[in-house]
């Protein structure tokens, strides 16, 4: 947490999204020479402990960037294991689990899997609010033809959508969705939306819809999300013109949490699509997984839904 305090000053954000984005910058041989972590710019020495128990002191050369503000690289993304045949690959923390949990397998923009024989209890899991194969918005129509093939004709009474490891993209995916659930399932059915410190920006709003959709019937589970239901966004990047340094200002505020019907303040999609009364985006079951339930290849928020009551 020491190491999160210096770096803070100079990540954007709410502490929760500071938290979340930190790793990125603590790799940065750059920065953390300046922070007084290191004593190099171009090295770092590290004392690691094996699974062994051991320690052992290793030296890591400087490894070439970009700016991390632009890294392409997901900050959840070193929790899903990479091909074990990749060249050079280091050993992961969950190579020995047999069974390694949904949320911790290959990132996807939409993946379902039935966790009943009697096809009642459906989770859906998203990593990215976007399309694929340069359409993006496929995953609109994925996400109808999961209602119309899956949902509809096996009346099914529990509908799990995993937001958990979800950056967002574009919101305009999960309007049909997010309305069309909830009305389609029975008045007994229930939809648990998980979400964490690592669901940012639309995949916020995707949770949003699901809470205003629903109401009572939709419950979020998990961990606060990695911003406040009231932020900007929307923006392109821009180059400063002196430094060169890119940068990326934000001109839409939205509001998910709070109905707005202000065009002359916020982001119009908000203002045609937000919620119709307020509504709570905290979790209603907190659960955060400890890092000895992640080696051990157990997922407690998803368990806690599996078991719990209904």
């Amino acid at each position: 947490m020491r190491a999160v305090a210096l770096v803070a000053p100079y990540i954007a954000g709410i502490d929760r999204r500071i938290r979340v984005v930190s790793p990125r910058y603590l790799r940065i041989p750059a920065l953390l020479h300046r922070l007084g972590i290191t004593e190099s710019d171009t090295e770092a020495r590290l004392t690691l402990r094996l699974t062994d128990g051991s320690q052992e002191d290793v030296v890591l050369p400087v490894e070439m960037t970009g700016d991390p503000g632009q890294l392409d690289e997901e900050e959840w993304g070193v929790l899903i294991p990479s091909d074990p045949r990749t060249p050079g690959r280091w050993l992961h923390v969950l190579d020995s689990v047999k069974s390694r949990p949904s949320i911790y397998r290959d990132s996807v923009d939409v993946d379902r899997e039935w966790l009943s024989e009697d096809h009642r209890i459906l989770y859906i899991r998203s990593n990215r609010i976007g399309g694929s194969g340069g359409d993006d918005m496929s995953l609109t129509w994925k996400l109808m033809g999961l209602i119309m093939t899956e949902v509809v004709p096996n009346a099914v009474q529990v509908v799990i959508v995993d937001l958990r490891l979800n950056s967002g993209g574009n919101f305009g995916n999960v309007i049909l969705f997010a309305q069309a659930l909830p009305r389609v399932l029975s008045s007994e059915s229930r939809v648990y939306v998980l979400v964490s410190g690592s669901t940012f920006s639309a995949a916020i709003v995707a949770a949003a819809m699901l809470k205003d959709s629903g109401g009572s019937r939709v419950t979020l589970v998990g961990s606060a999300m990695g911003d406040n239901p009231r932020f900007w966004a929307e923006g392109s990047r821009v180059s400063l013109p002196n430094s060169k340094l890119s940068i990326k200002p934000s001109w839409g505020l939205q509001d998910w949490e709070e109905a707005g019907s202000d065009l002359t303040r916020y982001f119009w999609a908000n203002v045609a699509w937000g919620p119709r009364r307020r509504i709570d985006l905290s979790p209603e079951i907190e659960i955060e997984p400890t890092f000895e339930e992640y080696r051990a290849g157990r997922d407690p928020a998803l368990e806690r839904v599996l078991t719990g009551p209904r």
